[in-house]
């Protein structure tokens, strides 16, 4: 790799940790390129001449949300197989959220305006989705769900998780973090229930 391009990859790379770090800390309703540009120890202007915009750098940490799950899902169900697997996957998505509330906003809350060029006209599908899809898709047929079925099962799991994770991260439901996990475990096992 050339010089030049090392420099870019290094500026882009400084920007994309600036901006999740504030994510992270404050929330995603503090970005904006001054801030990034100073986390990031650069002009404020210097962003554009490597994203088109700041909704573009909000997607790309976006996307690297989704990898830290996945990284962190697989961690947590590693070791395992067939329900164990899969409870120790959804427990592990569940975990990551509440760690990082802040992500989960960004990923399932932040309004674009327009979808960044990386994601426009294509079905962009995280893997950590992919993989929590497939798992679950092969335990319901495992045992004698049909595929039809699987797939209204896994729709109405995941409607349920995000929907859970929203109200609890949100401060909308008072229960403590052993209630929650407690409460949604009825329900992923009625979900998943043959």
């Amino acid at each position: 790799m050339a010089e030049k391009d090392l420099k870019r990859e290094r500026t882009e790379n400084y920007f994309k940790e600036a901006a999740k770090k504030i994510i992270t800390e404050k929330g995603y309703h503090e970005i904006s390129a001054r801030n990034i540009a100073k986390e990031a120890g650069y002009s404020y202007a210097t962003i554009y001449n490597y994203f088109r915009d700041i909704e573009e750098l909000i997607f790309i940490c976006i996307e690297d949300f989704f990898s830290e799950l996945y990284d962190f899902i697989k961690e947590k169900s590693s070791g395992t197989e067939g329900k164990e697997e899969l409870y120790a996957f959804i427990y592990g998505y569940l975990e990551f959220f509440i760690k990082n509330p802040e992500k989960f906003k960004t990923i399932f809350m932040y309004n674009f305006e327009k979808l960044p060029l990386t994601f426009s006209g294509e079905n962009y599908v995280p893997q950590a989705i992919i993989y929590l899809t497939e798992k679950t898709e092969l335990y319901l047929e495992n045992n004698g769900i049909s595929k039809e079925e699987a797939y209204m099962r896994i729709s109405i799991l995941s409607n349920v998780l995000n929907s859970e994770l929203m109200f609890y991260i949100g401060k909308r439901s008072s229960v403590s973090e052993k209630e929650f996990f407690s409460a949604i475990k009825k329900q992923i096992e009625y979900i998943l229930k043959k």
